[in-house]
């Protein structure tokens, strides 16, 4: 049984730490995570994201170490950018420690490394997700909307958002010619 092997582990290193406070008040459950970390960059999909989520855990509850889980995820989201998870706890510590900005740039630069379309298509879908709402720089948002319809030109979801970017963030000559682009795939489906 796994997570009650992991919580053996994690005890043990709790007891490590007591018994050797020359390896450092918290060394031992440190290494523990940093552990975990080095075994979910070589773990199938699942069982890393559960080891990072583990880790993250771990540092916030038992460390009290909330800027040492937003690093471990931050990793998570690096090593796993399709992981709705991993994404959705680094966000929520980004926003518990005001570093929603962090976020946004590491996205960005992800997008900038992906290697695939189907990545590089999720990391800014959640990017302009993060531009219109919690950030709320549409002007941002309505740019990354720009290269998601260029990326997928066909999806009608991009498209209304993309519109809607535009209008809220007052680039009306762009949404005139995106309305026109739209108007132009409803007439010629082919």
């Amino acid at each position: 049984d796994t997570p009650q092997l992991a919580g053996e582990v994690e005890s043990a290193a709790r007891e490590l730490d007591a018994a050797r406070p020359e390896l450092g008040q918290d060394g031992v459950r440190r290494a523990l995570v940093r552990s975990q970390a080095e075994i979910a960059e070589r773990a199938e999909p699942a069982a890393a994201t559960a080891l990072m989520l583990r880790g993250a855990e771990f540092l916030r509850v038992e460390l009290d170490d909330d800027r040492g889980a937003f690093d471990l995820l931050r990793q998570g989201v690096a090593r796993q950018p399709k992981s709705d998870e991993v994404y959705a706890a680094f966000l929520g510590m980004a926003e518990k420690l005001k570093r929603l900005d962090a976020v946004d740039a590491h996205l960005s630069r992800l997008t900038d490394e992906a290697t695939d379309s189907a990545s590089a298509v999720e990391l800014l879908k959640r990017r302009a997700a993060l531009l219109e709402g919690q950030l709320k720089r549409f002007e941002d948002a309505a740019a990354v909307y720009t290269k998601l319809a260029q990326l997928r030109p066909d999806d009608l979801e991009i498209a209304d958002k993309l519109r809607a970017g535009l209008r809220r963030s007052g680039r009306y000559q762009e949404l005139l010619l995106a309305l026109n682009k739209q108007l132009q795939r409803t007439r010629d489906p082919a």
